[in-house]
Order: C-alpha cells, then structure tokens, then sequence
C-alpha cells in the first residue's frame, strides 16, 4: 500500500478496527476464563462439605442425624447459588461463546486454505492462538461438566441412611435435582465441552477440503 494520502489514514483507520476486535476478543476471554474457574473453586468446595465425619464415639445417633442434616441443608444452599451463578453466565456467553469460536473457525479455514496454496509460514503462528481459543472455550466447559459430576457421586457417598425421615425425603429431591445436565450452551443448542471442540475442528477441516476442491 503506498505511504501517502489517503492510504495511510484508511490502513490506520483498519488497523484501529483490528486492535479493538483483538483486544475485546481477550477481555472475553480472560472473563470467561475467571468466571468458570471461580465456579469450579465453588464447586470443589461444595463436593468437600459433603465429607462428613463418621458418628463419634461419645455422640448419638440423633446428633449424628442432626449434624448430618446440618450439611445438606448448608450444600442445598450453597448448590442453589451456584445453579444461579451457572444460569447467569449461560445467559451471558450464549452469543458471546458462540461467535468467537465461529470466528475462530472461520480464520483457521482461510488460513489453511491459504498456507495450501503457497507454503507461507508466515500464518503459521497465527493458527495456534485459533486453536487455544477454541480448546479454551470448550476446555473450560468440560470442566463444569467434570466438576457437576464429582459433586454428585460425593452426593451419592453421602451417609443418607443414617438420616431422619425428612433428611431422606430431602436427601432424594437432591439427588433428582443433581441428575440435570450441567454446562454452558451456545446459541445453537451445543454445550461447550471436549466433544464440541472436535466437532468444530472437523467442520472447519471440511470446509477447508471443500474450498480447497473448488480452488482446484
């Protein structure tokens, strides 16, 4: 592009745009990483409270009970805020999660595409941050899923024979409550996990052998 006017201004003015995409796409990232990895702190926590104490020599069974009691009544409030904290950020990454990782996608296709025509491995070291993003994402959202089920099987090692009969009638709604599935869902129905991310590396690798077939 020559050095003068007016092209200098139309490269700034382009190169603005490039900036600000680039440094929105990792302010949401960094906060979509925060955000889950605060959740899954909350939720090891969680899982750990549900590690009660055996019944104690000098207590009985009813102080047993009511200790029992006493933690799943302090985990059904603490697994309700986190229900909240998970709905919260559904509602706030079901674009945001979605576009970014379509974004992702689209880049890494034209990058191929354009590295199979003419071996330049200039776009070489942008492919990786394409890919890092897209493991991030979907990484990230295995790890609600992962986290979900470690709460549910310490809910399941749970002590709940020794409970009272409201503690048991408690104890199941629980575990019924625990059976839903857990995860950050895109705007087009997928949950971000591991098997979402081959799912998008293999639509972008069929795009790329379909561009690639019609170029020849």
């Amino acid at each position: 592009m020559p050095m003068r006017t007016p092209f200098i201004e139309m490269a700034w003015f382009f190169h603005t745009i490039f900036l600000f995409e680039v440094s929105t796409t990792i302010i949401l990232d960094m906060w979509f990483v925060l955000l889950i990895f605060l959740l899954c702190a909350a939720n090891e926590s969680t899982a750990k409270r549900l590690s009660v104490e055996d019944i104690m020599e000098n207590e009985s069974e009813t102080e047993y009970a009511k200790r029992l009691n006493d933690v799943l009544r302090i985990f059904y409030h603490e697994q309700l805020k986190q229900v909240k904290y998970l709905k919260t950020l559904n509602r706030m990454y079901k674009w945001l999660a979605f576009v970014p990782l379509c974004n992702a996608a689209m880049c890494m296709c034209i990058m191929l595409l354009i590295m199979s025509k003419e071996v330049n491995w200039k776009f070489a070291p942008h492919v990786m941050p394409m890919f890092a993003e897209i493991f991030a994402y979907n990484w990230f959202g295995e790890q609600i899923k992962t986290k979900a089920q470690e709460i549910k099987m310490a809910l399941l090692n749970f002590d709940w024979t020794s409970l009272d009969a409201k503690g048991k009638k408690c104890y199941y709604i629980l575990i019924l409550q625990m059976n839903r599935e857990s995860g950050i869902r895109t705007a087009v129905g997928n949950d971000l996990s591991l098997v979402t991310m081959s799912m998008v590396l293999k639509v972008t690798y069929q795009s790329f052998t379909v561009l690639q077939s019609m170029g020849d």
